[in-house]
């Protein structure tokens, strides 16, 4: 596969994960459920404080749901955001250019439900990318299940 391949490979994953809340092909294996209580915790938070920061002087897109910060108080660096919902059910998209590394790191996170939280990590460099999903259900807070897709070397 060529450079742009596991790129567009990438993309293609995340884009069906986005919508099928899963990655195709990639068996789900036990994880640590402590870490996705950490992370649904965070989502959590941040989802409330993307609200929060939407079209506030800190934001550069003015469309609703869209966030454009040259600082994002999560992670102190530049950010675009793109989040939806309220309630039950929510989910917001991170994306993060890593010039050095010639490549991205996007996250999505989903709350389906207000049960099911699906947590989806991609990131790369030139020659390779990984897909990692993490699934938690909160009715059964001790089980998770992780699923991993690698692309190139």
């Amino acid at each position: 596969m060529q450079v742009c391949d596991h790129f567009l490979k990438a993309r293609q994953l995340a884009l069906y994960f986005q919508h099928y809340r899963d990655l195709p092909c990639a068996k789900r294996e036990p994880v640590d459920a402590e870490e996705a209580k950490y992370h649904f915790a965070c989502f959590k938070g941040a989802i409330d404080e993307y609200r929060r920061l939407d079209n506030s002087p800190l934001d550069y897109d003015q469309r609703t749901g869209h966030l454009l910060l040259a600082e994002d108080p999560c992670i102190n660096r530049p950010m675009q955001i793109s989040y939806q919902g309220s309630g039950s059910e929510g989910r917001f998209s991170t994306l993060l250019l890593d010039e050095p590394q010639g490549g991205f790191y996007e996250q999505h996170f989903i709350l389906a439900d207000d049960d099911m939280f699906h947590m989806l990590t991609v990131g790369g460099g030139k020659h390779h990318q990984c897909l990692e999903a993490t699934h938690w259900n909160r009715l059964d807070s001790d089980t998770a299940q992780k699923q991993v897709i690698k692309l190139g070397h």
